[in-house]
Formats: structure tokens, sequence, C-alpha cells
């Protein structure tokens, strides 16, 4: 009679939701994907599950004293959770809503740009007049500088204005084409809807390409604390927004 193999995996789970941009609040060290084993009361019996786990703990302990280990199950769940929000209130919103939305945050900081820029440039306006009004006493020797270190504050700040100028008039072509600018929202709409659709039934290797896109990085830390950036603008707008029935 042939005896089972008692080193046969019952169970082979690696796949995590995260592959990259995954940080450890401690120490700021990368946190890689792996496996390891889990406990089980049969002998013999290799059951691996998938674990997220921070370098600088595991190999260098002196530099990290946060957790070395972290179940993936857990925080994949709740990164799950929060997809799974972002495309509920995508559906919610709707294009139109967050476009517009957008486009008034934007000439809202344009207009703070132009009020900035404008103080620079009446600023450096003003104190390039006066330098050119010290030039003629230098010239009759009545002035502490001379023309040539007046001639070069006068050139910088020559260059300065340039360079405002020249910044007051990329925010106005800016302004003028925003066009392009509402369609590229549009689509990173319709791209949020689409992954809302087929998300759930994607494999996850497919999973995690769509966590990529959306996550741009992740830093985990002591009780499952997560703390996310994003990579999508809407996605900015949707976490933090509350939606009315």
């Amino acid at each position: 009679v042939e005896r089972p193999e008692l080193t046969t995996p019952r169970k082979n789970v690696g796949a995590t939701l995260l592959s990259g941009n995954v940080y450890c609040a401690h120490c700021g060290g990368r946190i890689f994907s792996t496996t390891g084993h889990r406990s089980s009361h049969n002998p013999g019996v290799t059951d691996r599950i998938p674990l997220y786990k921070c370098y600088n703990r595991t190999q260098h302990k002196e530099r990290c004293d946060g957790h070395a280990t972290y179940r993936a199950e857990r925080v994949d769940a709740v990164l799950n959770e929060i997809l799974h929000d972002i495309f509920a209130k995508a559906k919610q919103a709707g294009a139109t809503r967050y476009i517009d939305r957008q486009i008034r945050q934007i000439q809202k900081e344009n207009e703070e740009k132009r009020k900035a820029l404008q103080e620079q440039l009446s600023k450096s306006t003003s104190e390039l007049r006066r330098w050119s009004d010290l030039m003629l006493d230098s010239l009759d020797g009545k002035c502490v500088f001379s023309p040539e270190q007046i001639k070069e504050r006068m050139g910088l700040l020559e260059q300065t204005i340039s360079e405002l100028q020249d910044s007051m008039t990329q925010l106005k072509a800016g302004e003028e084409d925003l066009a392009p600018m509402m369609q590229a929202l549009r689509d990173e709409h319709q791209r949020l809807l689409t992954w809302a659709e087929v998300y759930d039934s994607m494999d996850p290797q497919e999973k995690k390409v769509i966590a990529s896109a959306i996550f741009k990085t992740v830093t985990l830390s002591r009780d499952y604390n997560i703390s996310i950036e994003f990579n999508i603008s809407e996605v900015q707008y949707l976490n933090g927004m509350e939606l009315k029935q």
C-alpha cells in the first residue's frame, strides 16, 4: 500500500493586491509582498498565505521599530473596500458634476496664481525703477553703489520681470484652452466607471493593475493603520466628498 505524500500542499495563496510602492510608516523603507506559513494542526501540510513585509525590519532590525509582517488579507480587505467606495461614488457623482467642480477649482487656483504673480511683478518693477534712479546718482558719485553693482542688480531684476511675464502669459494660455483638460477629465471618469463594472470579475493580477493605477503609494503602520496617496485626481476628489442620497 502506497503512503500518501505528507508534504503535498493543501493550498497555495500568493496573490496580493499591491505589488509595489508600499512603504513602512516607521522607517520609510519599502514593504514587499511574499508568502509565509500558516500555523496548522495537520502535520506535514503546507499552507502558505500572502504577506507584506518591511524590508528594513526583516533584514536590518536596527533600522525599524515597526512591525515586520502584515497579513495581506487584512490590508487588501481595507483597500478593496476603498476601491468599491470610489467606484460607487464615481457612478453616483457623474462626470458633469465632477468636471464642473474641477473647473471651478482650476479657476480659483489660477486666480490665486495670477494675484501672486502680479504682486511679484509690481514689486520687481518698482525696485527696478529705484535702481535706475540710483544709476544717475552713482554716475555723479553721489551713491554708495558703483555703476557696475547697480547694473548687475538691474540685470537680475529684468530677468525676474521677464520670467514673471512669461508665467503670466502661460497662465492666460492655459485658461483659454480648457477643452483638452475637460476631455481628459471625462476620459478619467469613464475609465473609473469601466473599472467599476469589471473589477469584481477580474483575476488577482488584473485587480493588481487597477490598484496600481489608483494607489500611488500605500503606507502601513502598527495596528494596520493605512495611509494612501492616490494617482488619479478624480479619486482624490471622490475620496474626500460626501454625497447625499
